[in-house]
């Protein structure tokens, strides 16, 4: 039976953790810019008021609230 000791490398820690604040840094830049992009140069309901023949613009095909925006004038 052997003891085994376990070093602690500070360097490792520190690195870890600096690691750790890029990758929160990383993330929140990514969401800033991907809200930046969903909001696009069209307002909300953009979609329920274009003409049928128009093309859906990129930015809206992404965006998360594209359903409730086609459907923004519907009347049940």
């Amino acid at each position: 039976m052997t003891e085994i000791t376990i070093e602690k490398d500070t360097t490792f820690s520190e690195e870890k953790q600096k690691l750790e604040v890029k990758k929160i840094e990383s993330k929140q830049a990514r969401e800033s810019s991907m809200e930046k992009k969903q909001a696009g140069p069209h307002y909300f309901g953009y979609l329920s008021k274009r003409s049928k023949k128009e093309k859906i613009p990129e930015e809206c095909i992404v965006c998360e609230k594209i359903v409730p925006c086609m459907l923004k004038n519907v009347t049940g």
